[in-house]
C-alpha cells in the first residue's frame, strides 16, 4: 500500500461513521491484503531448490545449504535433509528422507547432515570425532546440554 492509499484509508476511518456496506468493503479489503502479505512472507522464507540460482544470505539461501558456481547443489552426507528439515541438536527429530535410519541435523556451518545419532562429548574440531569415519563435531548442541553437562557432540553419518 502506497502513501496515498494509506492517507485515503486513514481519512475514511477518521471521518463520519461508515455504512455497513463500507465496513464490509473495508473488512474484505483488509482480509485480502493480509492474505497477499502472508503469501509474500511465506515465499520470502522459502529456500531455493537444487539447480536454482543461489541468492544472498547464508549458503546462498539454498535448501541444501550448498551454493556452488552460482547454483544450489546437493550437500554430501545430507541424504535429502535440508536446512529447514529439522535439527536433532534442537530436539527436532526428523528422519532423513533418503535414509530412515538417520535423523536430520544442522552442522555448525549451517549445512544439513544425516546423522546416525549423537555422542555428547567435548569436541572442537572434526578430528576430535574419530570413533567412526567422517565424524563431525557440533560445537553447539542444546540437546546434549539437556542430557549431560556438555553441549557439544560428535555425530557420524547414518549408514
Amino acid at each position: 500500500m502506497d502513501g496515498t492509499h494509506f492517507d485515503l484509508l486513514a481519512k475514511r476511518l477518521a471521518g463520519s461513521t461508515p455504512s455497513r456496506r463500507g465496513l464490509l468493503r473495508l473488512g474484505l479489503a483488509g482480509g485480502l491484503s493480509a492474505l497477499h502479505f502472508s503469501q509474500g512472507a511465506d515465499e520470502a522464507l522459502a529456500c531455493r531448490r537444487n539447480g536454482k540460482p543461489c541468492g544472498g544470505g547464508r549458503n546462498g539461501g539454498c535448501c541444501s545449504g550448498t551454493c556452488k558456481r552460482g547454483k544450489c547443489r546437493p550437500t554430501p552426507g545430507a541424504a535429502g535433509c535440508q536446512v529447514n528439515s529439522g535439527d536433532l541438536c534442537q530436539n527436532q527429530f526428523v528422519d532423513c528422507p533418503q535414509n530412515p535410519d538417520g535423523a536430520c541435523l544442522l552442522l555448525d556451518n549451517g549445512k544439513p547432515f544425516c546423522s546416525a545419532g549423537l555422542d555428547c562429548k567435548a569436541c572442537t574440531a572434526n578430528a576430535d570425532c574419530n570413533a567412526f569415519p567422517n565424524g563431525k563435531c557440533v560445537k553447539t548442541c542444546p540437546h546434549c546440554g539437556d542430557v549431560s553437562p556438555i553441549d557439544q557432540a560428535c555425530t557420524y553419518p547414518a549408514a
